[in-house]
């Protein structure tokens, strides 16, 4: 019977990592397009500065991109919560099976989502930018 719990929990243990890598991964891969798409985007605005670039087509772009932030702050909430909470069950099951894959990590809490949010606030700051200066 402890070797059919044991079973059981390796096997809950190991669908809980690999959900959690990827929801990790796909959350990584969608941060990735949108981000290059706002580069891409505000490349092609930087570049058609000197041209009749119609101020409707920029403000519009900029909307759009800053709709796009929009959704990936929100996917990104959705994901890590998913992320972390297949996480935190693996890491009920170690302290069960007196495993210690993840929870004798040692790594600074939420290194990565500052540095997450400073590039979404620095990416919305320039599209604002670009907004109110094709108004003014």
């Amino acid at each position: 019977m402890i070797d059919k719990k044991r079973q059981y929990l390796l096997t809950e243990y190991e669908s809980a990592q690999d959900s959690a890598q990827h929801h990790d991964s796909l959350l990584w891969n969608i941060i990735g397009i949108i981000w290059g798409a706002q580069l891409v985007l505000l490349g092609l605005i930087i570049h058609s500065i000197e041209s009749i670039l119609s101020k409707p087509i920029v403000i519009s772009s900029s909307v759009l991109a800053i709709v796009l932030l929009l959704y990936l702050f929100f996917t990104f909430l959705s994901l890590r919560n998913i992320r972390n909470f297949k996480y935190s069950r693996c890491k009920e099951i170690e302290l069960e099976l007196g495993l210690k894959q993840h929870s004798s990590l040692n790594h600074p809490r939420l290194l990565g989502t500052i540095a997450f949010f400073c590039v979404m606030l620095f990416f919305v700051g320039t599209w604002t930018i670009v907004i109110f200066s094709y108004l003014f």
